[in-house]
């Protein structure tokens, strides 16, 4: 393998990147936020008489035609909340970044080129990833029987329907090293990727990721190594964080017995909100971020912010059940837009993640049609706790009251920042 080809294989141009500890939470004005919330005691009241103890925390950006964006904040990382597939757009936008890699130095692989992950062993386990169904519209394809449809298919599995084993075949083609020092390079310097989604292995199962092979036809372009990451950065890292235990008990996921102690989240995975909201705007075409030389890929720009704005019934290469697969699924902002005059015809590119007890959806709305008073971009991050009983992992959760919590917030921040009115 050619130098340039181990580089693209390793993701090196961020080796050097190392982040300075530290919760991210300076240049938001703190009050405006909170006092909105307080205008509506019947959307928000029981929440604000115990915002710690729901981990409630909110972030609003306005921004005019890509200008300076202003940003009004409520508890804004104030302490740990689990990220959960919001995540998915770290994987993402790294695996874009990788693709670019290998296109620029002239490797045969695309976004569509088909890939094999080749199963990982340790001790009595096998690591395997079942190829998802094939649709009647995707027999034109004719990919190597055995093979994954592509990264840019991947990409669009796990944003446009939070699908955990897509998000994982790219982390698997990234790398656990790669793939934090990508976002650290890209200024996320709160991001602490340190495990796949709903896949249960040790730290050090977490940080091996697999060999990976692309192939034309039948004859293999390029092939990824096995790679074994030294990289040990926990949220012990961040002096200071509050928050790392949750709950008073929780069910051992492998085992299925409960722990009557709380859950350590010290080894997860972690973004705070306001890189959480820098992140989605990264998906922008016109973004300037070092992961996406905007010369070289905008058609996989234009993938990724596609893949978040859309919603699955419009996916144009991919079927998905639009009866399990609702508008309203993914897009949690959206049910209180619609109680708005004006506030359905939006698009929202977002992504949402829930585990634990924790919800959180970070968003860019944008008016799909101009109005006669032209409106800015709203960019909305919020996360709220709802796991009343204290014990984690037993699905237990008040996620209905999430739910209404980010309908209600979107109501609230779009009549304030766009000044629409109930229907």
């Amino acid at each position: 393998m050619s130098g340039a080809n181990q580089r693209a294989a390793r993701g090196d141009g961020a080796a050097a990147a190392k982040p300075a500890p530290g919760v991210v939470g300076g240049g938001v004005e703190p009050t405006r936020i909170g006092e909105l919330l307080a205008r509506y005691p019947d959307k928000f009241g029981d929440l604000l008489e115990d915002p710690a103890g729901y981990r409630m925390q909110v972030l609003v950006g306005v921004q005019e035609h890509l200008g300076v964006m202003e940003r009004w904040g409520y508890r804004v990382d104030a302490e740990y909340f689990y990220p959960a597939s919001t995540v998915k757009l770290c994987t993402a936008l790294a695996a874009s970044h990788v693709l670019w890699q290998l296109q620029e130095a002239e490797i045969a692989v695309s976004r569509v080129s088909p890939f094999v992950v080749h199963p990982l062993r340790d001790g009595e386990r096998e690591f395997v990833y079942e190829i998802p169904p094939t649709h009647a519209r995707d027999k034109k394809m004719r990919n190597r029987a055995g093979t994954f449809d592509g990264i840019g298919r991947d990409i669009r599995r796990s944003l446009l329907v939070s699908d955990n084993p897509a998000a994982n075949r790219l982390y698997e083609i990234v790398g656990h090293d790669a793939l934090n020092r990508l976002m650290w390079r890209a200024g996320l310097t709160t991001v602490r990727f340190n495990h796949r989604l709903s896949d249960f292995r040790t730290p050090d199962q977490q940080r091996r990721t697999a060999r990976v092979d692309f192939y034309a036809g039948d004859e293999l372009t390029h092939s990824i190594p096995e790679r074994v990451s030294q990289l040990r950065e926990d949220n012990a890292t961040f002096g200071g964080l509050a928050g790392l235990l949750a709950g008073k008990a929780y069910v051992d996921p492998e085992t299925g017995v409960r722990v009557d102690r709380p859950m350590d989240f010290t080894g997860k995975n972690r973004i705070g909100l306001m890189d959480l909201q820098h992140l989605i705007g990264m998906m922008l075409p016109a973004a300037k971020a070092d992961l996406r030389p905007p010369e070289v890929d905008a058609v996989d720009a234009a993938n990724l912010i596609n893949a978040t704005c859309d919603l699955p019934r419009q996916c144009p290469d991919l079927h998905f059940d639009r009866t399990e697969h609702t508008d309203e699924r993914y897009k949690w902002y959206l049910p209180g837009l619609k109680r708005l005059r004006g506030g359905s015809a939006v698009t929202i590119c977002n992504k949402i993640g829930r585990a634990y007890g924790f919800s959180t959806d970070t968003a860019m709305i944008f008016p799909l049609r101009p109005p006669k008073t032209p409106r800015p971009t709203l960019f909305l991050a919020a996360t709220l706790f709802t796991c009343r009983g204290g014990v984690l992992n037993n699905d237990a959760y008040e996620y209905e009251r999430a739910d209404r919590f980010f309908a209600d917030l979107g109501e609230v921040v779009a009549r304030e920042f766009w000044g629409l009115r109930g229907r």
